[in-house]
């Protein structure tokens, strides 16, 4: 499959805001049950390259907003639908990412404002919409999880999920990690996120290939970057690295980028760092229809890590 056109994704967008004003003029339970449970399987479901296949980041920037609000317009009609609320999810937990947060991480010292600020302070809360509507999703098979999750004190409710949970398990602990970490957090924000990595875990321990190594993936920079007092822990970030790219059979761009975050992080082995960066950069990301956005948002990632590495290293001169 080629990439999706600019006119294959716009009309999708178009077609979600018209259906949604529709469903508000239905009046049959059943039918507007059924047409709610078409639209969340079109947006939502893990087969939809709507957005996971588009390669314009311009192009999502600009339509995925009015999507989210699509989804909240559809959840007011259908609250306890799980599609709804696991994409819901997902879409809040990508904007936030790849919208807010990383163009922030990039601005340079000089830059780095009030305007930085203000951008983590919004990606914190979209992480935060996202980490909830997961958590509801999950809530409607398991009623009481999400306040024993939030309260550290979810291993019993974890251990009652199944597989058909692993996407609103990894959503809602992605985005929790993510509105724990944006910024500058301090350390009582830190204290919780081995909660938000037992979610992600637990999607391992269900179905270790999810999304291609997806959950490793996400937790390469938890074990890399987290003090060790919250379960920071390089050889398992290592670990997680090595399986990831197993699983993925090396056509995932993140793994890289994350370990290379996590090296510069440290200020660790720049020649593996710059080796990593050409890695990703190499990712075909015409390989992997249902998950070329990922490889784009983290190839242009890669870009900036490359330009900065000397200033991200502390090397003398670097500006």
């Amino acid at each position: 499959m080629g990439y999706p056109t600019r006119t294959e994704s716009r009309p999708v967008a178009v077609l979600a805001v018209t259906l949604a004003a529709l469903l508000s003029a239905l009046t049959a339970c059943s039918v507007r049950t059924a047409a709610i449970g078409a639209l969340a399987e079109a947006l939502g479901g893990d087969k939809t390259l709507v957005f996971t296949g588009e390669s314009d980041l311009d192009l999502v920037a600009s339509s995925l907003p009015t999507m989210l609000k699509v989804y909240e317009g559809l959840i007011e009609k259908a609250p306890d639908d799980p599609r709804l609320l696991t994409g819901a999810g997902r879409a809040f937990s990508l904007y936030a990412f790849a919208f807010v947060q990383a163009p922030a991480d990039r601005m340079r010292a000089a830059e780095q404002t009030e305007e930085q600020k203000a951008m983590h302070k919004r990606a914190r809360a979209l992480y935060q919409r996202g980490r909830d509507y997961a958590l509801a999703a999950l809530e409607t098979a398991h009623p009481g999880l999400t306040e024993a999750v939030l309260e550290g004190k979810g291993d019993s409710a974890l251990a009652a999920t199944t597989r058909a949970d692993t996407t609103a398990l990894y959503w809602a602990g992605v985005a929790w990690m993510g509105q724990l970490t944006v910024g500058k957090p301090g350390l009582p924000a830190l204290m919780h996120l081995p909660r938000a990595a037992a979610l992600v875990r637990r999607v391992l321990e269900l179905d270790e290939g999810f999304g291609e190594g997806a959950a490793y993936e996400a937790l390469i920079t938890y074990y890399g970057l987290a003090p060790r007092t919250v379960g920071g822990d390089t050889v398992k970030a290592a670990e997680c690295f090595d399986k990831a790219l197993a699983i993925s059979k090396d056509t995932h761009a993140r793994p890289y980028v994350a370990m290379a975050t996590t090296l510069a992080g440290r200020r660790s082995d720049r020649t593996r760092f710059d080796e990593l960066l050409r890695k990703a950069l190499a990712v075909d990301t015409r390989e992997r229809d249902h998950n070329r956005l990922t490889n784009v948002v983290h190839q242009d990632i890669a870009r900036w890590l490359a330009a900065e590495a000397d200033r991200l290293y502390g090397v003398a001169g670097a500006q």
